[in-house]
């Protein structure tokens, strides 16, 4: 169930506090769909990003009564390289409970064309977009177009 260190009977409270925020999880999840709807051209692909999943997702966590949080990007050095944490909380206003979900993403030694804030950034976009498929089961649907 989760942690042996906890008795079982808190563990269960622990569960029974969260029912309130999983069930409108439940619901959100079920309405949200997220389109890949940005193109890559020079890789031949479509993607979705992490405004176009934030745009989809904000109405829908307004009438269930949810606020959504991105927690700060967190650089993680790991030997030479840099890793970017960072968190996505679904906060229940009407009982107060919350669930929340970590992503990371590394930073790319060499991105060509990008400067280090660019490059950073766009670490942090790819961590939060995770997250966010993360939180809300965005599957990876075929391309129609492929």
């Amino acid at each position: 169930m989760g942690n042996t260190n906890v008795p079982i009977d808190e563990q269960l409270k622990a569960l029974e506090a969260q029912k309130p925020i999983m069930a409108k999880l439940q619901k959100i999840q079920e309405e949200l769909f997220v389109p890949k709807g940005q193109k890559n051209d020079f890789g031949k692909y479509n993607y979705r990003s992490c405004e176009d999943i934030l745009v989809a997702v904000k109405p829908i966590c307004a009438k269930h009564n949810c606020v959504l949080r991105l927690g700060d990007a967190i650089p993680i050095p790991v030997g030479d390289r840099v890793y970017i944490k960072t968190t996505v909380q679904l906060y229940d206003l009407d009982s107060c409970t919350t669930t929340t979900t970590v992503a990371y993403a590394r930073e790319e030694s060499d991105k060509k064309g990008m400067d280090g804030g660019t490059a950073g950034g766009a670490s942090i976009s790819y961590a939060r977009k995770y997250a966010l498929a993360g939180l809300f089961c965005i599957d990876n649907e075929k391309d129609s177009d492929k």
